[in-house]
């Protein structure tokens, strides 16, 4: 029988209102945590969206071949290039696309205007640059009352570059040159008024093209699609997430302590903490067997042992002080588990307890009868065991 069942009792029945309180005090920890978990757990502020959606905007170009040329037919389109010339397909034409998506859905009007931009700049690039001067001019506008998901609306312009390069020309003798350098831009602005997914929505989108016109070229930059997605959001109260020490740690304490508790208190009140007499002197013996392991050797007397005046030890520790105090080992028997020590003569014993069975008896008693043997009875099975059939009287140890 292991020994730790009969220390944890012996434990729990020695300090069981500090068991039972501390129990007590971690259950209401638990309860505790687990209504913070679930019943009262605070609340954050938290930015939902809802709605989401995107436009798309796109530059679509090109240039008619106007002037006879060695290369280029009259006539010739020339569709969606980076460079043109300027000799003989000066009128850059050209279309803008807009339409938004991503919403399942949405009724939006749209007011396309696209607009030609001269400025000067100089210094940094970026939303640094200094601008000198600005001019604009609006090339085409279109408006449409009911746009749905997915649905474009088109705008078509297009830009005289000789023309544009003689008002630049003309804007920089007037102002006598200036300063920076000369930048022209086709920029559409797109202006979505109604509602998608429910909610309103009133949001203008800018795209632009570059126009580079130094030379007999001109140079069309970033005329590729952009899309820009416009999110709707709105702050919420949530609740708190419990987490897995509230969610599960604060229940799981309080299940466990609160069922330790009515266990130990149940034990308690049938009497099955509290230790026997037998099961405390199983343990006591215990106890000294493992400390004494180095005083205790195990081996079979020779017969002539057995004619020894015999004297009997309350505790195995006793005996061992007595082996101590006279030099001597303890020998254990293979067979019966007696413990003896043999001095000047005499052979002194302790017959050790048999372990407790679980109502508290000896394992190995029969009955009442034979749990209540006299002294007497015992050595003469032991003597039997040895093979000495002499029963000698119990020779008490004198100091």
């Amino acid at each position: 029988m292991p020994r730790w069942p009969l220390r944890l009792r012996a434990s729990l029945d020695g300090n069981y209102a500090v068991v039972v309180g501390a129990l007590v005090v971690l259950a209401l920890l638990g309860g505790w945590v687990t209504y913070g978990a679930y019943v009262s757990p605070g609340t954050h502020a938290e930015e939902r969206i809802v709605s989401s959606w995107r436009t798309t905007g796109q530059f679509d170009h090109g240039a008619t071949v106007t002037e006879q040329n060695s290369v280029f037919s009259v006539g010739t389109r020339l569709s969606n290039r980076t460079t043109y010339f300027r000799s003989v397909a000066p009128v850059l034409d050209g279309t803008f696309r807009s339409r938004y998506e991503g919403a399942a859905r949405g009724n939006l009007s749209a007011r396309v205007t696209v607009t030609l931009v001269l400025r000067s700049v100089g210094g940094e690039s970026g939303d640094s640059a200094t601008v000198y001067w600005r001019d604009e001019r609006e090339l085409a506008t279109e408006r449409v009352e009911s746009l749905p998901p997915g649905e474009a609306v088109t705008v078509p312009f297009e830009v005289d570059t000789n023309e544009l390069r003689n008002r630049t020309s003309r804007i920089r003798g007037e102002l006598g040159a200036g300063p920076g350098e000369t930048k022209a831009t086709v920029r559409a602005s797109v202006r979505y008024v109604g509602t998608v997914e429910g909610q309103r929505v009133d949001r203008t989108v800018e795209h632009s093209m570059g126009l580079g016109i130094d030379g007999p070229i001109y140079q069309v930059e970033s005329a590729g699609p952009l899309d820009q997605r416009h999110e709707k959001t709105r702050t919420v109260t949530v609740r708190d997430d419990p987490g897995l020490l509230g969610g599960v740690g604060g229940p799981l304490l309080f299940v466990a302590a609160v069922g330790s508790a009515a266990a130990v208190v149940a034990a308690r009140r049938r009497d099955r903490l509290g230790l026997t007499t037998a099961e405390r002197e199983w343990l006591a013996f215990r106890s000294d067997r493992s400390d004494f392991e180095e005083w205790i050797v195990t081996m079979r007397l020779p017969e002539q042992a057995g004619d020894l005046p015999r004297a009997e030890a309350e505790t195995l520790a006793d005996l061992v002080d007595f082996a101590i105090d006279t030099d001597n080992a303890v020998v254990e028997h293979p067979d019966s588990g007696e413990f003896a020590v043999v001095h000047d003569g005499y052979r002194y014993v302790y017959r050790p307890p048999s372990p407790p069975a679980r109502d508290g008896t000896d394992e190995q008693s029969g009955d009442a009868a034979d749990s209540e043997a006299s002294p007497a009875a015992q050595e003469d099975g032991e003597t039997a065991t040895d093979g000495n059939r002499e029963a000698d009287e119990p020779i008490q140890r004198t100091d």
